[in-house]
């Protein structure tokens, strides 16, 4: 990835290393892209657990980080809708 696209946001950043450059993506330890293109199978993907793990490798150096956040599924939504202000 350039320097011009690290500096445009870590998103962007993503989108243009997958078009360009070719990133290695991987859910639940399971690699579905490599080099930017479908790869592997992805029925091997195990979607069952309370967490999923998104791994995108972008191949600029070894600096890491995580992101947390919460799901969005029907059964959350729905348990939040009962709370109010």
């Amino acid at each position: 990835m350039t320097g011009a696209a690290r500096e445009r946001g870590i998103g962007r950043g993503i989108v243009e290393c997958l078009a360009e450059e070719g990133c290695d993506v991987a859910i639940n330890d399971v690699l579905v892209c490599r080099d930017g293109a479908a790869f592997g199978d992805r029925a091997a993907v195990d979607m069952s657990g309370r967490e999923v793990t998104i791994t995108i490798d972008l191949r600029v150096g070894d600096a890491e980080a995580t992101l947390w956040t919460n799901d969005l599924t029907a059964m959350y939504v729905h348990e939040n809708s009962a709370y109010s202000t």
